[in-house]
């Protein structure tokens, strides 16, 4: 026994796209770093900060995260160059919030590619 109606005025059914859709579609994936280089990861001097380099070759936190999605995600870039910013660090005497990791000028058209 019915005890109500339900009407419909506008009904869209929408198709749900999977990972793998979009990269066999031909889609690409752009991979960009940002690197915190505000005081709370501590002194890079001491091997408790996370900016830390480890002269037998161990990679630092940031390092590691870098390399394991970057090693994923190049697959999916077809040039394989990957931006790297920085920020909350020092460059030229001040406190910058956004600096690119090779040096080069912010508004560069290279965006750190190299």
């Amino acid at each position: 026994m019915l005890k109500g109606q339900l009407f419909v005025d506008q009904y869209c059914e929408r198709e749900q796209f999977s990972f793998i859709d979009y990269v066999s579609s031909g889609f690409e994936l752009n991979f960009m770093v940002a690197v915190d280089f505000t005081a709370s990861n501590g002194n890079p001097r001491y091997s408790d900060s996370l900016h830390y380099i480890d002269v037998s070759g161990q990679l630092n936190s940031y390092q590691r995260a870098i390399m394991e999605v970057g090693e994923v995600i190049q697959f999916y870039d077809s040039d394989r160059k990957f931006p790297a910013w920085g920020f909350g660090g020092s460059t030229a005497g001040a406190v910058s919030h956004c600096f690119n990791l090779n040096g080069s000028p912010r508004d560069s058209e290279d965006n750190n590619e190299d």
